[in-house]
């Protein structure tokens, strides 16, 4: 799975941009737990190391490591500002695998930021379901499986900001009652009809736009192509033909000379 803080919030720089709503701890929880719940993480390449870095010409330097190790070169490097599939092949300086300089494969100025190195770039996260995520974690999302991702993550960080805003009133945090149909303020009542805009089946994931999307995108995925079956031309064709009111009227699939169409198949 490719999708990082840094990603998502670059992707959704003015809905989820604010640290003190959507702290990073919260965004990388909920990250984290698509990795499991969709399981879209499986099979993907393991983390290895996150650090504090910045890239000018060929040059990578590692400021602070936050996790793991840069000993196992090459590895793929991640940020907002890296380019795709910008490698680190070799310690240049400081002590092995932890902070220093380290030589990239593409020349590129990126400032100070947050980025992740991980093993092996010829693969992606994926499941049978999802597909697979796009290698790096630049931005736009590239795959189905990315796009899942944001929206998930985006409907839990909603649903979890009102659970804080309720705990800071003093209410219970996590109480939910469905989706809001009418309000009332000074003794103007407002009742709206959601029928239109309430996606059926979709239940706690119509609490937000970005739940309504992840369910649209979950029915896509799961979706099919559907036969309606071959059955007999229309009636003037038909006669033209000298065929007759044979066959059935279901769907036709065209007129194929010589051949009339049944239920079955074909006969000649």
């Amino acid at each position: 799975m490719t999708v990082t803080v840094a990603s998502f919030r670059k992707d959704f720089p003015q809905e989820f941009g604010s640290l003190s709503a959507y702290p990073d701890t919260a965004v990388q929880y909920w990250i984290s737990m698509a990795a499991i719940l969709l399981g879209i993480d499986v099979g993907g390449p393991p983390k290895v190391c996150s650090f504090d870095g910045s890239v000018a010409g060929n040059v990578l330097t590692v400021a602070t490591i936050d996790f793991g190790s840069m000993s196992l070169l090459p590895l793929l490097l991640t940020g907002t500002g890296v380019p795709d599939n910008e490698a680190v092949t070799a310690q240049l300086t400081g002590t092995q695998g932890g902070p220093g300089t380290y030589r990239v494969s593409i020349a590129a100025q990126v400032a100070a930021e947050g980025m992740v190195a991980l093993q092996s770039g010829v693969q992606s996260g994926s499941n049978p379901f999802w597909g697979s995520s796009s290698l790096t974690a630049n931005s736009p999302p590239a795959t189905k499986a990315d796009w899942a991702i944001e929206m998930w993550v985006a409907h839990q960080l909603v649903i979890e900001k009102q659970a804080v805003e309720a705990a800071q009133r003093g209410g219970d945090p996590g109480t939910r009652i469905g989706v809001v149909t009418s309000k009332s303020v000074d003794g103007v009542s407002v009742s709206f009809d959601v029928s239109s805009v309430v996606e059926e089946g979709a239940g706690y994931y119509n609490q937000t736009v970005y739940g309504q999307r992840f369910w649209r995108l979950l029915k896509a995925a799961t979706g099919g192509p559907i036969q309606v079956g071959v059955g007999a031309p229309p009636l003037p064709f038909m006669f033209f033909n000298g065929w007759g009111l044979t066959g059935s009227y279901n769907a036709w699939g065209g007129p194929f000379p010589g051949v009339a169409p049944s239920d079955t198949g074909f006969s000649g």
